[in-house]
């Protein structure tokens, strides 16, 4: 289990970064565990060069079967944050976005939780559990937008697997009272992932150099597109989500109370604890 959450939060990490490259300002969503699921299938029909392509590229050299959570995002993820936010503390703030601003809903809630500061990138990290703690969404917020795109550009630059874990390990995140403005937002996204697999090193499957004869004798048979659509919304009532596929950093651990006022772009992931599996990513640029 521990190989395959690591091969799936690399094929997250190298995929957000190929899609950051072609829309560094823009809002992001994918569900990297969804994809990996997809090319796990296509992986079985493949054959030659074709099979080890999509098997380096989707950190799975050992070839592990994929695992579904969409039981556990349907049923769990899915109105499980009032014990986080009410309805009553719904406010309306300024969002602060590069070359413009905008006023939207905000939740409020104070509350303890797992929170950790990255000296070196100014950045907050919180760790909003789940009701059941099966399921966080953590968010990786810079103190300021520093750049003239989303101000993310820091993090985005460092963003590997080692560092990834690293920010957001247990280890480094302390149980302490946030006042937490989280804006309420909805993100539907949906992409042609044939340049971006390819880029990553996926080639022969898109073309007639395709070796598909595990699933077909025919010699002419190729993918001609691979698309993946995603789907959150995160307002008072909880969080509803949905996916389908056709050097380290120095922390300082605050005791006080501290503020998490997510009023510019941000970072965020939904993982599963168990498994520490990344079920979803992506950037808010706006909401």
């Amino acid at each position: 289990m521990e190989q395959l959450s690591t091969a799936n939060t690399h094929f997250a990490v190298d995929l957000f970064r190929s899609l950051n490259k072609d829309n560094p300002t823009g809002n992001i969503f994918i569900s990297p565990l969804s994809i990996s699921s997809a090319l796990a299938m296509i992986f079985l029909g493949t054959r030659g060069n074709t099979a080890a392509q999509v098997s380096k590229v989707s950190r799975n050299e050992q070839n592990q079967p994929a695992f579904s959570y969409s039981t556990p995002i349907s049923s769990q993820a899915k109105r499980s944050i009032p014990d986080c936010f009410t309805k009553a503390g719904v406010e309306f703030s300024v969002i602060s976005f590069p070359k413009y601003k905008k006023t939207v809903k905000m939740m409020y809630q104070k509350k303890k939780f797992p929170f950790g500061y990255i000296q070196d990138l100014k950045c907050r990290v919180l760790e909003l559990p789940y009701r059941g703690r099966e399921l966080s969404m953590i968010i990786l917020l810079p103190d300021d937008i520093e750049d003239e795109s989303t101000g993310l550009k820091k993090i985005e630059e460092q963003l590997t697997l080692e560092k990834l874990c690293e920010w957001t390990k247990a280890e480094n995140l302390d149980r302490v009272e946030v006042n937490v403005h989280l804006p309420k937002f909805k993100l539907e996204e949906s992409y042609n992932l044939n340049s971006h697999l390819a880029h990553l090193g996926v080639q022969d499957l898109f073309n007639s150099k395709a070796d598909l004869s595990g699933m077909s004798g025919a010699r002419d048979l190729f993918i001609s597109k691979i698309v993946h659509k995603s789907f959150v919304e995160v307002n008072e009532e909880g969080t509803e989500a949905a996916a389908a596929t056709a050097g380290i950093a120095t922390f300082a651990m605050m005791m006080h109370e501290e503020n998490f006022v997510a009023d510019h772009p941000f970072i965020f992931f939904i993982r599963h604890n168990p498994s520490s599996n990344i079920l979803f990513l992506g950037r808010l640029s706006s909401p």
